[in-house]
């Protein structure tokens, strides 16, 4: 008789595309929150020469476009986003729990210091490298899965 055991944390992810898929259908067809595609709703409301909808609308101080033009950019934007974001944060996590446990953050506490400052101070100080390298990684692939997720929400 064999005996359940938890399954082991694994590393698991969507590709950017599938979680674009999944937003379309949850964001916009199930609960309507977002636009499906495009860019703006009405392309001809964006007054600018730049054909860059965001700074066009800032510098033309007209504020309707920049709310269209940012709930477009919300789905694509969360798709791109959410595994390099989940992947930096587990790195920065570890990296976290063992400066918590060093030495010097020990000395820092016993010498008075608010539990605020030892880890803005100390701790982040020293944990951040991992997570800037990472990011520097994954910076690189969020700019290959692009092509992808747009060709995917502009369809």
């Amino acid at each position: 008789m064999s005996t359940w055991s938890p399954p082991t944390r694994r590393h698991a992810a969507a590709p950017a595309f599938l979680l674009g898929i999944l937003g379309l259908i949850v964001f916009y067809q199930d609960l309507g929150w977002f636009p499906a595609s495009g860019r703006v709703s009405n392309p001809d409301a964006v007054p600018g020469e730049w054909h860059w909808l965001l700074f066009d609308s800032l510098v033309h101080g007209d504020l309707g476009p920049l709310g269209d033009t940012v709930e477009h950019l919300v789905l694509p934007a969360f798709a791109l986003a959410i595994h390099p974001a989940l992947a930096i944060g587990r790195i920065l996590r570890s990296s976290i729990g063992s400066a918590l446990e060093s030495d010097y953050v020990r000395t820092a506490r016993s010498k008075g210091l608010k539990e605020a400052q030892v880890v803005v101070r100390h701790v982040l100080r020293n944990s951040v490298n991992g997570a800037l390298s990472m990011t520097g990684l994954h910076l690189g692939f969020m700019f290959a899965g692009v092509l992808v997720v747009e060709a995917v929400i502009t369809l």
